[in-house]
């Protein structure tokens, strides 16, 4: 099994082992799944159309491109983690992009 890949979306689900991958924008309105606990640095690039990434809390440094202001959304899955408020102290600025680093 290789460790890295690159996909390519178009109006399709992903549901992955997401390991060092690089997920590239297409046209159309994508959801994007990653298992939990797997390690790997990915970038994921929704592209047009309303994307929906859902993260679960897993090692690794992985950044969202292309994610506009009310038109993505974003679900972060970890335990014990049930709201915004709880989501916030895990939050940095850097730059114009906001950092979630879970230690």
């Amino acid at each position: 099994m290789r460790d890295s890949r690159t996909c390519r979306l178009a109006n399709d689900t992903l549901k992955d082992g997401i390991r060092n991958d690089t997920l590239r924008r297409g046209r159309g309105n994508d959801t994007v799944l990653g298992n939990d606990g797997l390690a790997g640095n990915d970038l994921i690039a929704g592209g047009t159309g309303r994307d929906v990434v859902i993260y679960r809390y897993s090692h690794g440094v992985d950044v969202i491109t292309d994610f506009p202001n009310n038109v993505d959304t974003i679900q972060i899955i970890k335990p014990n983690l049930d709201s915004w408020a709880e989501l916030r102290p895990y939050m940095s600025a850097s730059g114009a992009n906001v950092v979630i680093n879970f230690g």
